[in-house]
Order: structure tokens, then sequence, then C-alpha cells
């Protein structure tokens, strides 16, 4: 009997590996997967129940087919396997055809960035475009805990933003809620990484170091690696 135990565990611990063991609901899902592969997750709470969905494909693309409906950044090791996954936000959609586009073709580039050091932390130099074009560059502390690309208020006129493309509003941090304003950047440059309408809250200088702060409307763009050896993030597109 021991025997045939044995053999019904090792085939309901691929089962579930594989994501094809049963599941009652669409949470339970995605819990087994990221327990099977050891993969910290946050920010589960948003995630909404419904029906399991059939899946295939690697673990990767199972996560993928069970997120689909949610803004989410992805944090691989050296080997590329899946550690941590920040989920964001739920994905808004409404009933408005999307106007006609050219589809881009789809791309493997993946960035390398080389960073500098503060203590356990990685630095890289960003170019920012405000809303008219304006272009700074500015030192960029990376931190995923950021909803949003987080800069100083006296950087606002530099980037050309004025009060009517900027919106009050707070945000709560480690040290109590702070005043913000909040707006867009027209894009964000990280070496050869670039994204576009990048959700900006600019905070009184003090609130800050010497760094702004490059949060999740910028990474969550991209799938990333850190590497601290290299002292380098390498960033690939979604």
């Amino acid at each position: 009997m021991s025997g045939k135990n044995s053999i019904i565990a090792t085939l309901l611990a691929l089962m579930l590996t594989l994501g094809i063991a049963q599941a009652d609901s669409l949470k339970t899902q995605l819990e087994q997967i990221i327990h099977a592969q050891s993969i910290t997750i946050k920010n589960l709470h948003l995630v909404q129940d419904g029906p399991p969905l059939r899946l295939s494909g690697t673990p990767d693309q199972q996560l993928k087919r069970l997120l689909s409906d949610y803004n989410f950044v992805q944090l691989s090791n050296k080997e590329g396997n899946i550690e941590k996954i920040i989920i964001t936000s739920i994905k808004r959609y409404d009933n408005t055809p999307p106007p006609a586009v050219v589809e881009k073709p789809k791309t493997d580039a993946s960035y390398a960035i080389k960073t500098t050091r503060s203590g356990s932390h990685h630095l890289v130099q960003a170019e920012l475009s405000g809303p008219y074009g304006i272009k700074l560059k500015a030192n960029m502390l990376i931190d995923t805990g950021a909803t949003t690309l987080v800069l100083p208020a006296s950087l606002q006129s530099a980037l050309g933003f004025t009060d009517r493309n900027l919106q009050p509003g707070f945000s709560e941090t480690a040290n109590g809620r702070v005043e913000i304003m909040q707006g867009k950047l027209k894009s964000v440059v990280i070496g050869k990484a670039q994204a576009d309408n990048v959700d900006v809250s600019f905070i009184a200088d003090d609130k800050l170091q010497s760094s702004g702060l490059l949060g999740m409307s910028f990474l969550g763009r991209f799938q990333m690696t850190f590497d601290d050896a290299s002292n380098q993030i390498i960033l690939k597109p979604y």
C-alpha cells in the first residue's frame, strides 16, 4: 500500500505543477500554481473569484492566462524562473470600440540596464519627458512598492507641468498620508527601454531623499529581473 500511496502522491504533485489539479475556482487555480512553483504573490486580494479556467502550457503561460484581467509585474531570477508577482490593479474595460491601429510586431527584445547601488537598492538614470515634450534627466530609485513614478514638487515647472495638467490628491506612505499632485509624463526612457503616458506623482521635496522613485506605472510595463551580481536590471516588454 505504501508504494501505491507514493505513486498517487507523485501523480498529484505532477498535476498540481502542471496546473491541472481539480480546482473549484479561479483563485484556487492561481493559489495552486504559485504554491507549486514557490512564487511569492502580492495583492492577491485584488483577484476577483470566478469559475476555473481550462489551462494549458507552462506555469508562466498559465499564470498570464489567470491574470489576463489584471495589471501586474513579474520578477524573475537570472535563470528566468518567476520569483514574485505583484498585482497592481484590475484592468478597466469599456464598450467603446478601440480605434484602428497598426499592430506592433511582437519582439523578444530585452534591455539590460546598468544600475548604481544604494545599499540593497538599485538606482538608474531616467530621461523624463513632460506633457509638452520638455526633457529632463533624473536619478531614480527602483521601488516596486510605489504605485506611480514619484518626483519632487520642484520638478513640476521644470518639466512643463501647470495647474491645467495636474490634479491634487493624497498618498499613503510609511510616514503617513501626504499631499500629492498627479499627472502624466509623455514618456520615460531608461537605457533603451521606453514607456509612454506614465502616471507621475509630485510630493514635497523634503518627503524624498536625493532621488525620485521609479514605481509601477513604468515598471509594470515590463517583466523585470534584478541582477545584483552585475549591478543591472533586465527589462523585457510584455
